[in-house]
């Protein structure tokens, strides 16, 4: 089979993002196993001007060929924490990485003073599915926003609710920047039943503890159903404070973030890793190439 270069230079650029793959970075730390950037590095025979190269250095030009010519999931995510650390720190915020919302699972969860969602679309996504899982993020978050490439805003803009948010995502001048076009709206009509079902068992019993002072004295398996019932009389600013509540009170790796190389923030928070993992992944990447 014959390939034309686009389509070499696409495989070249998929098999680059590999070296960001969950295994690839757990290897490093768990065995300082660098094979499969080492496969990478010499089947591509990557060359960097460098009389010495660290694995940090293969990794940042890794980084930087796919930002340039491969905008993937893994792309947008990372520059999208770049954008919310940015926007609103990492002191009073609390981030996670595919936060399920009933049957749909939300990119980038944020909460603050306010719980946000944060779906993305790259150039290689369709709409497909977008109207169900905004209909479920609505329900359960005070705001929703669909980062989406910036030559396709107005395709977007003009497919979704007004009161969605809409980031643009672009390359220019050998930089990307992440764009706020439309702000996102206070959502009304929260969903207590798709509250409750983001909560773990301790989470939604404390929510309901402290607004009657008591947990249902009832046998476990109906345990659900009664605090769902509870769930269903609070006033829903007083739900949107407790639920945001719980779920910051989560482990979260948000506050070391910022200290973290920038190319590698989106696998740090996806595989939540402890700060002694960081350190250890920093220092063995330091290791020169051999």
């Amino acid at each position: 089979m014959i390939y034309n270069n686009a389509y070499r230079d696409i495989i070249r650029l998929r098999d680059f993002s590999s070296a960001f793959s969950r295994n690839a970075i757990n290897d490093i730390i768990k065995y300082q196993d660098y094979s499969h950037i080492n496969w990478i590095n010499k089947h591509y025979n990557i060359s960097i001007n460098s009389t010495s190269t660290s694995y940090f250095d293969l990794l940042k030009f890794l980084y930087s060929s796919i930002a340039k010519g491969y905008r993937c999931e893994y792309v947008y995510k990372n520059e999208l924490i770049k954008y919310l650390i940015a926007q609103y720190g990492t002191k009073e915020t609390t981030a996670y990485n595919e936060f399920h919302v009933g049957n749909s699972i939300v990119d980038i969860a944020l909460f603050n003073g306010e719980s946000k969602a944060f779906e993305i679309k790259t150039e290689y996504d369709t709409p497909r599915r977008l109207g169900k899982q905004l209909d479920d993020y609505r329900k359960v978050f005070d705001k929703c926003y669909v980062v989406v490439p910036y030559e396709k805003a107005d395709a977007y803009i003009s497919s979704i609710d007004k009161s969605f948010g809409i980031i643009t995502l672009e390359r220019k001048n050998g930089r990307i920047y992440l764009t706020l076009i439309q702000d996102a709206t206070l959502n009304i009509d929260l969903d207590p039943e798709l509250i409750i079902s983001c909560l773990h068992i301790d989470e939604y019993e404390s929510i309901v503890f402290e607004w009657t002072g008591t947990i249902p004295n009832v046998p476990k398996h109906q345990l659900y159903k009664e605090c769902l019932s509870i769930f269903r009389e609070i006033p829903e600013n007083t739900l949107r404070k407790l639920f945001v509540t719980k779920i910051k009170g989560r482990k979260s790796n948000t506050q070391i973030l910022k200290k973290t190389p920038s190319m590698l923030r989106q696998m740090c928070l996806s595989m939540n890793l402890s700060p002694k993992d960081i350190e250890t992944l920093i220092n063995r990447l330091s290791e020169q190439i051999v």
